[in-house]
């Protein structure tokens, strides 16, 4: 499982992954991946195609599943019952042959439903003052920058900057629409601001 080939990362609400592999050689075990990110809940159904079940192909597999890669469910050789993850992780893919010394094909089906929270919005990855999404810079007597953006997961935080040329005075004005304060918004937010991503002024609601 420390080597398991990575499917990739579920950024929707439904993903699907198809592996079409073989056992090459007789001693052939194969590992994959599924990054699940937090903040969401996931329902997740698989079957395998093989030899016992489909023509199209040559080996007797057969699969499990592990949040770990060490604890892993029963084998299952055609279709698992389906399997809710609540807040994200890893999850793990193993195939067997179902006897010793079997070379030959097979495919695996996954499909994921992802509920809970939203696709991310065009800043992110902006969770950090050091991931920060530059929106601009300041190059007239008047600038102004507006955002629209959401907590797409329950940990999401976001961070954005503006840089402001040397030799130059700034007055800045910012307010912030949310659910407090205009129905059209669904999040209950705050925002301070820093001139270093450090060092933080107070909350601001409004």
């Amino acid at each position: 499982s420390s080597t398991a080939y990575n499917l990739g990362t579920v950024n929707t609400s439904n993903a699907n992954y198809t592996v079409d592999a073989n056992f090459h050689v007789t001693t052939d075990n194969d590992y994959y991946k599924i990054n699940l990110p937090t903040g969401y809940s996931y329902t997740i159904n698989a079957n395998i195609l093989n030899s016992y079940n489909n023509s199209n192909y040559s080996a007797d597999a057969k699969f499990a599943t592990s949040p770990n890669g060490s604890n892993w469910s029963s084998n299952y050789g055609s279709t698992m019952p389906a399997l809710t993850i609540t807040d994200g992780g890893v999850l793990y893919f193993r195939i067997l042959p179902y006897t010793d010394h079997e070379i030959g094909t097979y495919q695996l089906q996954i499909a994921i439903t992802r509920t809970g929270g939203v696709d991310p919005d065009i800043y992110e990855p902006n969770n950090t003052a050091s991931t920060a999404y530059n929106l601009g810079i300041v190059s007239t007597n008047d600038a102004s920058f507006a955002v629209n953006a959401n907590f797409h997961l329950s940990t999401d935080n976001d961070y954005y900057k503006i840089i402001l040329p040397s030799g130059y005075s700034y007055t800045i004005n910012a307010n912030l629409l949310d659910s407090y304060n205009d129905n059209c918004f669904t999040a209950d937010a705050k925002f301070a601001t820093s001139e270093n991503g450090a060092t933080w002024s107070s909350d601001y609601g409004v």
